[in-house]
């Protein structure tokens, strides 16, 4: 009875040993997946991160030579939603993805279609449209030498690249991108 009580318990390390194994397995997988993933997310963020200083460069280049870049000050800036709300700030500890990339600027709670406003007046850098999840819809506003404004996680953009827009002109509308 001891020998068949034995032999029971052999089988049911072995079938638990296999289970395991096979759980092993499955882990590494959705490892190098999520890995894989995490890779993919950093590139297109580093891209993006680039395309932006390009754009912005590019553009006070193009107005500095034209004479339209202003060097001063340029007041107090509009809020661009009507929330006040922060949900995340400039490299924010907190922040969810700090592992991925730097938050770099400030998320502001708005419900999903509320109108953003330009904080101030300036030319259009970039008003990049997206149509697939994986990319960053943006608009890049250039307001003097020195101040530009980004403002992404929108639903739909109104305005293009190189149109000047006035301080609290309706840019687009918030969304979940």
């Amino acid at each position: 009875a001891l020998q068949e009580e034995l032999d029971a318990k052999k089988l049911e390390l072995q079938d638990q040993t296999a289970f395991k194994q096979d759980l092993l397995v499955q882990t590494k997988a959705s490892e190098a997946r999520y890995e894989t993933l995490l890779s993919s997310q950093r590139r297109e963020y580093q891209l993006t991160t680039d395309e932006i200083n390009g754009f912005e460069d590019k553009v006070r280049k193009k107005l500095s030579e034209q004479n339209l870049l202003s060097q001063g000050a340029v007041g107090e800036l509009l809020w661009p939603v009507p929330s006040h709300i922060i949900n995340a700030y400039f490299h924010d500890a907190t922040y969810p993805f700090k592992n991925v990339f730097q938050h770099s600027g400030i998320d502001i709670k708005a419900p999903h279609g509320t109108a953003i406003r330009a904080v101030n007046s300036g030319y259009v850098a970039r008003a990049r449209r997206c149509s697939v999840a994986s990319c960053y819809a943006y608009v890049l506003i250039v307001h003097t030498e020195t101040i530009s404004s980004l403002y992404g996680h929108m639903s739909q953009i109104l305005v293009n690249d190189d149109q000047y827009v006035n301080k609290g002109d309706i840019i687009g509308y918030s969304g979940g991108t």
